[in-house]
């Protein structure tokens, strides 16, 4: 289950994930550091399109 709000956000993380970075070793509130995809940024904007918006 993911979940997002004004000051945090939880995550779901697959077994492979786990096995193959430091994610799994860390505790609550432990610092990482995140990446977003590139592809990502373009799913935001397509989740936040308006259709007729070009007009």
């Amino acid at each position: 289950m993911t979940a997002v709000d004004a000051g945090s956000f939880t995550i779901s993380l697959i077994p492979t994930t786990l096995g193959l970075t430091t994610l799994g070793r860390k505790g609550v509130g432990a610092p990482v550091n995140l990446e977003v995809d590139v592809i990502a940024k373009y799913v935001e904007r397509l989740a936040a399109f308006t259709p007729g918006a070009l007009r």
